[in-house]
């Protein structure tokens, strides 16, 4: 019988730093950092092939101040495939709706890059956050 948890000398990551998506439970999470001055597309993170999105989390490390800051969250491709005009507000309060429901629950086809697109009205000096996805890898073979 195999034991619950691994050995933590024993744990390897992928090359991006993160454990392996099927060590040590269902639920992965992937995170990355942006700031007021990530003004164009900014790689966050990479989900593997077939993850099933099932969560999300915006955590401000930092007030954003400027006239209505917002982020986007993308693949590279679609700017916004995973969330749009996100609202971050003046405080450090954590965001975890306003995501596009139907990216959840539904596996990746392949490997995917994360990215996320911060824009302000005008004025912007401050702000940062951490985004993370919680993710499942599910086989439905």
């Amino acid at each position: 019988m195999g034991e619950a948890f691994q050995d933590a000398s024993r744990i390897y990551t992928e090359r991006d730093g993160f454990a392996p998506a099927r060590l040590g439970g269902a639920v992965n999470v992937k995170w990355g950092a942006f700031a007021h001055t990530d003004l164009s597309a900014k790689k966050l993170f990479t989900l593997p092939a077939g993850a099933q999105i099932v969560g999300w989390i915006v955590a401000p490390t930092a007030d954003f101040d400027g006239t209505t800051p917002v982020l986007d969250l993308g693949d590279g491709v679609t700017g916004d495939r995973f969330a749009a005009d996100l609202a971050l507000a003046n405080d450090t309060d954590v965001i975890t709706a306003g995501f596009d429901g139907a990216a959840l629950f539904t596996a990746l086809a392949e490997d995917t890059d994360v990215y996320a697109t911060y824009a302000d009205g005008g004025g912007g000096s401050a702000g940062a956050a951490v985004v993370g996805a919680l993710y499942a890898l599910v086989d439905e073979s």
